[in-house]
């Protein structure tokens, strides 16, 4: 018996034309088919005529269902997962099952699809070379005040997921750290009948979202990165914003070379400084 398979599938992220042969292959082959939103799934599903019931594996019993999904496995089944738009496990459910299938020592297999993240950057013309994601801030409190100030000194730009309700609140954060003149780029219901994308200063934008009754859909954000006349310099203040800095991101389960790379290219200082800074938190810690 040939040992069982998981498939991690892309699906749209608003348009169901959106989605590979492969995927649709691989959906109708499968055994099972995990689902962050069974709903949602079956349209998807009834659309291309795949006639298999989903079955739920979202955020609050992932856990549970890995050891169900690894008892198919065993049994040589194939199962597919697939979220609600996008990529299973770019902020949406399947870390925690892809990590216990793989120490199960179970083959995963990727098949790729659209991705809210790099359409937003591709639309907003700052794609260039390097940008970061910071997927959803946190809603509030400290962490998420280092989120912001982290996100808004990188050079480069930062795409991130919000929510419509809490989407003019980020902006306005933004706004009160970046100044006026930041440009950002919003892009809402990707891909589906009522796309709506805005690409112009941060107070534009908040004056756009002002004069509507509300704000509805999927929301993806690019922040443009910071000017060159903004980068911090080596002073009394940057060093402690540096260190900030690199405790934000070992927060976030960043190795340190990781940490070294994006400071040096978001601060413009020497690799061996920035090092140091690193290595002066992993000592404190």
């Amino acid at each position: 018996m040939e040992p069982g398979r998981l498939y991690l599938c892309g699906t749209p992220i608003g348009n169901l034309e959106d989605i590979t042969l492969r995927a649709l292959r691989v959906l109708r082959e499968a055994d099972y088919i995990g689902a962050e939103d069974t709903r949602w799934s079956r349209k998807l599903l009834q659309h291309y005529n795949i006639k298999k019931q989903p079955f739920s594996c979202y955020t609050h019993n992932e856990l549970q269902r890995a050891d169900w999904i690894k008892t198919r496995l065993e049994k040589g089944a194939r199962v597919a997962l697939i979220s609600s738009a996008g990529m299973p496990t770019i902020s949406d459910p399947g870390s925690i099952l892809v990590e216990e299938v793989m120490r199960a020592g179970y083959e995963i297999e990727i098949i790729p699809g659209p991705s809210a993240v790099t359409a937003a950057l591709a639309l907003s013309g700052w794609g260039g070379q390097q940008f970061y994601f910071a997927g959803f801030l946190e809603k509030q409190g400290k962490k998420r005040k280092e989120e912001l100030q982290f996100i808004t000194s990188l050079n480069c730009p930062t795409v991130l997921f919000e929510s419509p309700y809490r989407l003019l609140q980020t902006l306005q954060d933004l706004q009160e750290i970046t100044g006026e003149k930041r440009q950002v780029f919003l892009a809402r219901e990707l891909t589906k009948i009522h796309q709506e994308t805005i690409g112009e200063s941060i107070e534009n934008v908040i004056s756009h979202l002002k004069r509507q009754d509300k704000v509805r859909g999927e929301i993806t954000l690019v922040l443009e990165g910071a000017p060159e006349a903004e980068k911090k310099k080596e002073t009394a203040e940057g060093t402690v914003q540096v260190q900030q800095l690199v405790q934000g991101l070992q927060d976030r389960g960043l190795s340190n070379r990781q940490v070294v790379e994006i400071l040096q290219e978001s601060l413009n200082w020497p690799r061996n400084r920035i090092y140091d800074f690193v290595h002066q938190k992993n000592k404190e810690s």
